[in-house]
C-alpha cells in the first residue's frame, strides 16, 4: 500500500468504525493460483440493526490511476460481485468526472471537514454467494492484518518500556549531576568562609 493509499485507508477507518465494522485492507479474490485481483479494502457490517453488508473499496489517489481503472472496469467484478456495495475512494472528488462512474459504483471523497462523504451513493446490489476461494483470500488478509497489529502493539510496548528505562537513567544522571554541583557549591562556600572569616549563615550585609 502506497503512502497515498494508506492515507485513504486511515480516512476509511474513521468512517467505518471498529465497533461497527470489520475493515480489512488488501483483500485478494483468492489465494495461490486462484488469486487474480486484490481489492484495496473490504468492510463487513457487524450489527444486524445496521445491516450485515459486505462493502468493497478501490483507492484512487490520482486522475491517471482512475483513468487506468476505467479502461477495464470489469476487472473489479472478481471482488465487487460478492459485495452489497462497491465504492471508489478518491483523494479528491475531482479525480472522477461527471458520468464516469460505472453503473452500480459509488464515490467516497473527503468533504469540507476532511472526512469521507458519499459524493455518489453506491446502490444496493444482490451479491453472488461467497466462494471458498474468495473466503480464503478474505480470511488470509484478516489474519495478516491481525498479525501486523500484534507486531505494532508489541513494538509500541517495547518502545514504551525502552523509553521509560531511558527516562529513569536520564533522571538518575540528572540527579547525580545536580548533587555534584551542590557538593561543589558547598565546598566553595566553606572555602570562602574560611578565607574571609565571614559566616554566610549569619552575614548581616556589613
Amino acid at each position: 500500500m502506497t503512502k497515498s493509499e494508506a492515507k485513504l485507508y486511515s480516512l476509511l477507518r474513521l468512517k467505518y468504525l471498529a465497533d461497527r465494522y470489520a475493515l480489512i485492507p488488501q483483500v485478494p479474490d483468492g489465494t495461490g493460483d486462484n488469486k487474480r485481483r486484490t481489492g484495496d479494502a473490504i468492510a463487513m457490517g457487524l450489527w444486524p440493526s445496521r445491516g450485515l453488508l459486505l462493502e468493497g473499496f478501490e483507492f484512487k489517489a490520482s486522475r491517471s490511476d482512475w483513468v487506468k481503472e476505467l479502461r477495464t472496469p470489469e476487472k473489479a467484478e472478481s471482488i465487487a460481485r460478492y459485495c452489497h456495495k462497491w465504492w471508489i475512494v478518491a483523494s479528491d472528488a475531482a479525480i472522477v468526472k461527471a458520468g464516469e462512474l460505472p453503473a452500480g459504483w459509488g464515490l467516497l471523497a473527503p468533504g469540507a471537514g476532511g472526512r469521507l462523504v458519499a459524493k455518489t451513493a453506491a446502490p444496493m446490489q444482490e451479491p453472488a454467494p461467497v466462494s471458498y476461494e474468495f473466503l480464503a483470500g478474505l480470511l488470509r488478509a484478516a489474519q495478516a492484518e491481525s498479525v501486523q497489529r500484534a507486531r505494532l502493539s508489541a513494538e509500541f510496548d517495547r518502545g514504551y518500556e525502552l523509553g521509560r528505562k531511558q527516562g529513569d537513567v536520564s533522571i538518575e544522571v540528572s540527579r547525580d549531576h545536580y548533587k555534584r554541583d551542590a557538593e561543589r557549591m558547598q565546598q566553595q562556600i566553606a572555602a570562602f568562609q574560611e578565607a574571609s572569616g565571614i559566616n554566610l549563615g549569619r552575614y548581616d550585609g556589613g
